[in-house]
């Protein structure tokens, strides 16, 4: 796992990582993609996401998110 030009860590596409879907718009946060908007890096785990990220759809909080398995 490295640092990220941005802080964040980034798995180098650790295959152990999971998507996390938004219960209040279904957002599903995908780690192999990343999310852009919010300047994460392709390959953050979401347990990696900072406290205060929130979901880019609908602004929910991180405790909005249920893994998907």
């Amino acid at each position: 796992m490295n640092i990220c030009n941005n802080g964040y860590k980034n798995n180098n596409g650790d295959d152990n990582m999971k998507d996390y879907k938004c219960t209040v718009c279904g957002y599903t946060y995908r780690p192999e993609r990343g999310d852009k908007l919010h300047d994460i890096v392709p390959n953050t785990a979401f347990e990696d996401l900072p406290e205060d990220w929130k979901c880019p759809t609908c602004n929910q909080p991180k405790m909005a998110f249920e893994e998907i398995k």
